[in-house]
């Protein structure tokens, strides 16, 4: 009805369900338009949810179109959460026309070059782990862990945390920022909540090689009105645009190239592709492949070609043995590439 109030909820139904939930500390009502800066929003699809602890709202009842962006602020850069896909999306700006079954992910309103990356649930990096150290003396996701477990919750201030670490609380909340923006937490700027997420442990357990991991992260690059991704609201399909290619292994050396630069993301990030895929001295190419990442492998489900390449004595400017092809190519392949063994998506085991 007009005027503003503070902590109030937006829902959204669809199909008689609540579909959207935006939980905001200022809503301000206008003509035709609803804005909530710093909103809590939450996608609700059956058991699984698209989440994000922060980003502006606003909701134009002129065309029907939900916006929901990030700003200049550092913890509106923070990743969306699909529990679905287990995948965390950074985008700056994801939009919904409540008439449509499509939610679009892209850049902001009017941007000509779009960028987005996702990442995987279970996605680690060495090296970015020990760099996030810097100079302190104990890593800050070791002094997170630590301090929720001295006061045996996953929930605390952030000053709390200052205390703990004896610093100064305006240099601890630009920290805590910094860490959610990668997941690590969830950061709530306005009432100074902390809250660790399960990312945090894994990624301490994985420094410690305690637990098997993937090196699942990729970018997505588009250009004007093209969006990075589109939601399928009937299949939960995400077909993602602009990727040039996807490394699914390290250690065994396995990159999908896909063709016309998409794929299409199902649940718990198998997703289907064409294009080739070069597995070790192997180039695969095809119209149609199914990566299995419960059973980490990629089905040849409609291979045109197959072609192996061999080391020569050449060596590159990095040092390694240039690459010649084979000249015979086999054509229609079947069958499945393994790439490793289901627990072992980090290659840490030595086969």
């Amino acid at each position: 009805t007009g005027g503003r109030s503070k902590l109030a909820t937006i829902i959204v139904k669809r199909n008689d369900k609540e579909f959207l939930r935006v939980e905001g500390n200022i809503l301000i009502f206008q003509r035709l338009v609803i804005n909530s800066e710093k909103a809590r929003i939450r996608f609700k699809f059956d058991s699984d949810s698209l989440f994000h602890i922060g980003l502006n709202f606003t909701y134009n009842d002129k065309n029907k179109t939900i916006s929901i962006s990030s700003t200049e602020k550092l913890l509106t850069q923070s990743p969306f959460n699909s529990s679905y896909h287990k995948l965390s999306i950074t985008a700056n700006q994801l939009s919904w026309k409540i008439t449509d079954d499509k939610i679009l992910f892209g850049g902001s309103t009017g941007s000509s070059l779009n960028r987005a990356t996702f990442e995987s649930e279970n996605f680690f990096n060495e090296q970015r782990f020990d760099y996030m150290m810097g100079p302190d003396e104990k890593h800050p996701l070791l002094a997170l862990a630590n301090h929720a477990r001295r006061v045996k919750s996953k929930y605390f201030l952030a000053e709390d945390m200052a205390n703990y670490l004896r610093k100064p609380i305006e240099e601890v909340r630009i920290e805590m920022m910094k860490i959610a923006i990668q997941g690590y937490i969830y950061y709530d700027f306005n009432t100074d909540e902390i809250q660790i997420t399960p990312k945090l442990y894994d990624a301490i357990k994985a420094r410690g090689q305690q637990i098997d991991y993937d090196v699942i992260n990729f970018n997505s690059q588009t250009q004007g009105n093209s969006p990075n991704a589109t939601l399928d609201l009937k299949t939960m399909d995400l077909v993602i645009n602009g990727i040039e290619n996807i490394s699914v292994s390290d250690s065994q050396n396995v990159k999908i190239y896909p063709s016309k630069q998409q794929i299409v993301m199902m649940k718990d990030r198998s997703f289907s592709f064409g294009g080739a895929v070069r597995s070790g001295l192997f180039l695969f190419q095809g119209r149609k492949f199914l990566f299995d990442y419960t059973n980490f492998k990629i089905a040849l489900e409609d291979v045109e070609s197959l072609n192996l390449d061999y080391k020569t004595k050449q060596v590159d400017m990095t040092g390694n043995r240039v690459l010649s092809t084979i000249a015979n190519t086999f054509e229609k392949i079947e069958g499945d590439i393994l790439i490793d063994k289901p627990n072992n998506k980090s290659g840490l085991k030595k086969n």
